[in-house]
């Protein structure tokens, strides 16, 4: 039995570890507020001082687009909470009665949305019984944003799932048992709730898409862009990257002795929860630095300076698999002196060439297709057949029907059009 449970314990542990590959720093930080909120072993500590940002000089040429919304903090004073929750209470409740008792909810309201006084207490400040504490407690627990007034972190997450109508039983009994979610016990959550593993894993993906603390929405200080995940400096001749510390909280485990079996696990869990975590930074910030190291001529040139790159030659260079090298690079944005881009951007498929030993990307060629036309006579504008030759005489292989694939994609008209359109200005 001894092995068997190690080789299940591992299994976990590289599953988490794996799966937070792929968060951007956005995703990473919900991840950590939802583990710091359900395991008392974990304390959470302010992100880091914001690096300073690269200025922008020029106007910013990505080739990939990403939208995403404002990063939540996690920790600070909620300012204008109090003030959301008396609006939205003054329409949702109607008796000046109701309206007394909802104001002494509001003042027990903590800056994480969350009640910090019992209901015991609001009622015996506000003079009333606990069953009319308890009905105005139910009414305003259902204004916006979900969440609100919640007195557990279970509690706080079902008001969000009945909100957006995914509360089932098997989600209730796995929200009841959080701890054990925390711990990693899977397959005893699955028996419990009458449901397969996959089916709790599936809850927990649910889960992790909802706010533990909805109050933190309300500070006034946090940004209204989502800062990227990734910071690119020039230091001499040479790209220094970094992780954009400010997005990032650090999860510290809490030391403590003479634990009971099931206060072990959660601490062992805490464990590597932050484990987990710290390898994730360091491949990412490992991948995201050869990335960079390769592609120095495309952050100082633009498009027209990439060069071919592919997950297989990152992979090999670092020593990781190829899906690693694929999963990191997903969502990830960075912040580079010429603008935004995202990780992506970095990589482009190489043409054929006459010489193996001077590969171009296909991302370099598009951007000197988009240079050609615009540097052309407009009366006499470049044919496909004629961008063709012109790389053509330079070695580099690209059918007439590759040049007029790129120029659609960049939404290019046609020589004819070109042409039509030109004459048209003239008169």
């Amino acid at each position: 039995m001894l092995p068997q449970t190690r080789s299940l314990g591992m299994t976990r542990q590289l599953g988490q570890a794996i799966s937070l590959l792929k968060f951007s720093n956005q995703e990473l930080a919900s991840f950590i507020a939802f583990q710091e909120a359900i395991n008392p072993y974990l304390s959470l500590q302010s992100a880091a001082i914001p690096p300073e940002r690269p200025a922008e000089t020029g106007a910013p040429w990505q080739t990939g687009s990403s939208t995403q919304g404002s990063v939540e903090r996690i920790a600070g004073p909620a300012a204008g909470l109090h003030e959301h929750a008396r609006r939205e209470i003054s329409l949702a409740l109607k008796s000046t009665a109701d309206l007394r008792i909802a104001e002494f909810f509001v003042e027990a309201l903590e800056p994480t949305g969350w009640l910090g006084r019992s209901v015991e207490e609001i009622a015996a400040d506000a003079q009333c019984d606990i069953a009319e504490a308890e009905a105005v407690l139910a009414r305003i627990q259902r204004i916006d944003p979900p969440g609100l007034f919640a007195r557990s972190l279970a509690e706080c997450l079902r008001l969000q799932a009945e909100d957006a109508g995914t509360l089932t039983l098997q989600l209730s009994c796995v929200l009841e048992n959080l701890p054990m979610l925390a711990r990693g016990d899977i397959d005893a959550l699955a028996e419990l709730c009458g449901c397969s593993r996959k089916d709790v894993l599936a809850h927990f993906d649910t889960i992790r898409g909802l706010n533990p603390k909805p109050g933190t929405a309300f500070d006034t200080d946090a940004p209204r862009d989502a800062p990227p995940d990734l910071v690119v400096t020039e230091q001499g001749r040479a790209w220094e990257v970094e992780l954009n510390r400010s997005t990032l909280p650090t999860l510290a485990v809490n030391e403590a002795s003479g634990l009971s079996e099931t206060d072990r696990r959660m601490f062992e869990a805490a464990h590597t929860v932050v484990r987990a975590v710290e390898r994730r930074n360091y491949t990412t910030l490992m991948i995201a630095t050869e990335v960079v190291r390769r592609q120095s001529a495309f952050l100082r040139e633009g498009p027209a300076g990439l060069k071919p790159l592919s997950f297989r030659d990152i992979a090999e260079a670092v020593g990781v698999h190829e899906s690693t090298v694929s999963r990191v690079t997903a969502g990830l944005r960075v912040a580079a002196p010429r603008g935004p881009l995202a990780l992506r951007d970095f990589f482009s498929t190489a043409l054929p060439t006459r010489s193996d030993d001077d590969p171009v990307s296909a991302a370099a060629v598009r951007a000197r297709i988009a240079e050609l036309i615009e540097a052309e006579d407009p009366l006499r504008p470049m044919t496909d057949s004629a961008i063709a030759a012109h790389f053509s005489d330079r070695g580099i292989l690209v059918a007439r029907r590759t040049v007029a694939k790129y120029r659609d994609a960049m939404k290019i008209a046609g020589s004819a059009d070109r042409r039509r359109r030109a004459i048209l200005r003239r008169k």
